[in-house]
């Protein structure tokens, strides 16, 4: 008789993830337990073995849409939503300039240096207003009449 359980599979993160699970296991979540990210399964523990793969993409990254398995699974933090060194470097940038503009490429966390900035900052009228806009903003009001001066 088959008996369905819950599997939990640690992986290690790369752009595809391939798992060995039971046929027909029906993935349930993704998240982070001990530092490790894990996806959860419910699993028929009498089911061959079989390999499925997933696609790990971070925030900002191309998805190689022309993937025919393509379902999303889930969000997940890593290094627990602790920062870089790179984006501490960034964060006190921003708080030591009265005006200041933060660009990079894209998925580098660019959200969570400004965000990081402007928790540092003391609360008073003077704290920081932070302005954000997709890259396609110059071009598009430039080709509006008032743009064009």
């Amino acid at each position: 008789m088959a008996v369905r359980t819950i599997h939990k599979y640690a992986f290690e993160v790369t752009d595809d993830v391939v798992i060995e699970m039971p046929a027909g296991a029906e993935v349930l979540a993704v998240q982070v337990q001990n530092g490790s990210p894990c996806v959860w399964a419910e699993v028929d523990t009498d089911a061959p073995m079989q390999k499925r793969t997933f696609r790990v993409a971070g925030t900002g990254h191309p998805l190689d849409l022309d993937r025919v398995w393509r379902r999303h699974v889930g969000t997940f933090q890593l290094r627990g939503g602790r920062l870089y060194d790179f984006q501490k470097s960034g964060a006190e940038f921003l708080r030591s300039r009265r005006r200041a503009i933060l660009a990079d490429e894209m998925g580098v966390g660019k959200t969570a240096t400004a965000l990081a900035a402007l928790c540092a900052c003391p609360s008073s009228r003077r704290r920081p207003r932070p302005r954000s806009a997709p890259s396609s903003t110059p071009r598009d009001y430039l080709e509006q009449p008032w743009g064009r001066d």
